[in-house]
């Protein structure tokens, strides 16, 4: 199911393709707001002491805002921030040293993964209508800050702690994208893409002192509006 979020968005990218208006070229320069609707991949957390397990995450959304330049007839750059936000739903244990949870066992947490991104994305455009509509390919690298938290309690007896941590840390993270621009108005164009997230791994330490690694993967369908300079 969490990968269902692929197909149905390059669907929604061709019919817009196919249905959009032609107009006039775009000019230099634009700028940019985006949404996005986002779906978290199942994660895989190892710890260094006590816990592995795997979560799950609830759907989320993504923010952002955007400023881009043509370069030439097929390439553009572009520099984003976005926040992004997902809850955390429920956890998978798959290793438990302490003997709590047996393995397989799924625990209801709390928690939620809060990133903002700094991306610099370089984009291919695809010239294959005539007129306006504006199929693109591109890709992104950047810096993200998490701020990631997690706490959860044991199903028999919630006065025992089994996660309690907030944490934060600068990683890597890069990004592809899909998708079109079309115009809706004067000096204003609307695009629908399809985007691939992920981070490179990160650590972050529970009250205990236990430290876990995890990544952030996220695939979304994003709508943005472009106003041109």
């Amino acid at each position: 199911m969490r990968f269902a979020l692929t197909p149905a968005a390059l669907a929604v990218i061709g019919a817009v393709a196919f249905a959009a208006p032609a107009a006039a070229e775009y000019d230099a320069a634009y700028l940019g707001l985006r949404g996005s609707y986002v779906v978290t991949d199942q994660g895989s957390t190892q710890g260094s002491i006590n816990f592995d397990y795997d979560e799950e995450y609830a759907d989320g959304f993504a923010a952002g805002i955007f400023m881009g330049w043509v370069v030439d007839e097929n390439f553009r750059l572009e520099i984003e921030g976005t926040y992004r936000s997902a809850d955390l739903e429920e956890v998978t244990m798959v290793r438990d040293d302490l003997l709590f949870i047996p393995a397989g066992t799924v625990v209801d947490v709390g928690g939620d993964a809060q990133a903002g991104a700094a991306m610099a994305n370089l984009y291919y455009d695809l010239h294959f209508f005539d007129g306006a509509i504006l199929p693109w390919v591109g890709a992104g690298v950047g810096g993200v800050f998490v701020d990631y938290q997690i706490d959860a309690t044991d199903p028999s007896d919630p006065l025992v702690v089994l996660f309690d941590a907030k944490d934060d840390t600068w990683v890597f993270g890069y990004q592809f994208m899909a998708g079109v621009t079309f115009p809706i108005a004067e000096g204003t164009s609307m695009t629908v893409s399809y985007r691939y997230f992920k981070t490179q791994d990160f650590v972050y330490t529970d009250v205990f002192g236990e430290e876990f690694e995890t990544d952030l993967t996220q695939q979304s369908v994003d709508v943005a509006l472009q106003f041109h300079l």
